[in-house]
């Protein structure tokens, strides 16, 4: 998986300098403490964003990816939809679809961010596993254990892409209940399929409403594509 390969990179460089030192013993062991230390700051800033995407879902506006030349689309926290900035009138039945579709896209892009933040956590601790492993003459062993947390992040990116077909059938009632969302409902069933894919080829889910991490949104248009949080 991309997450060991990073893993494994890093520990290389790690080696290399390690092997640089007059004592290979001492500097493998300080190499681990400054790898745990590393580790810890990330979990913390990790933490702190998982936090901060959450309460964006929960206070701001998302906002819609249309076609080119839309006008700016967003939903609201309570449910309205505002094109061009100005509130679309709707009945009872279509605010109801409206917050349930929110509700899918908020659901799913903290489910995004959270198997991001795994995905890192795990790429940091497998360096300092991997130089335990070293130190301690037990590498096989902590491949395994790698090998083990890595699949977890897998079956979390593969709930992940579970939510997306109620998400896809609401948004495909909101679009047929509500004329004006109807250029803005980009999802398709193949995002269904692609996200399936990614995850089986050991890639970060790709899908709608998604972002690659908690600081930014992916590179691939799709990523953000059906909805993103509004600044």
């Amino acid at each position: 998986m991309k997450t060991l390969r990073t893993a494994a990179l890093a520990f290389a460089v790690v080696i290399a300098l390690v092997g640089c030192g007059p004592d290979g013993n001492a500097a493998t062991a300080q190499a681990v403490e400054s790898t745990d230390s590393i580790a810890g700051t990330i979990d913390s800033s990790m933490a702190s964003a998982m936090t901060e995407v959450r309460d964006k879902l929960a206070t701001e506006n998302i906002s819609l990816d249309g076609p080119t030349g839309a006008p700016k689309a967003e939903i609201t926290p309570a449910g309205e939809l505002l094109i061009d900035g100005r509130a679309v009138p709707v009945t009872e039945a279509q605010h109801r679809l409206l917050l349930d579709y929110r509700g899918h896209v908020a659901a799913v892009a903290s489910a995004g961010a959270e198997v991001g933040i795994e995905g890192a956590r795990l790429a940091t601790r497998a360096v300092g596993e991997a130089l335990r492993g070293v130190f301690n003459g037990n590498a096989d062993q902590v491949e395994k254990q790698v090998e083990a947390q890595a699949e977890s992040v897998r079956a979390s990116a593969l709930k992940l892409c579970e939510r997306l077909p109620a998400m896809f059938e609401t948004q495909q009632a909101l679009a047929a209940a509500l004329p004006a969302f109807a250029p803005y409902a980009t999802m398709d069933r193949s995002d269904i399929d692609e996200c399936r894919a990614d995850v089986r080829d050991g890639k970060p889910p790709a899908v709608p409403g998604v972002p690659a991490s908690p600081q930014a949104p992916a590179e691939n248009g799709k990523a953000t594509g059906a909805a993103q949080t509004s600044a």
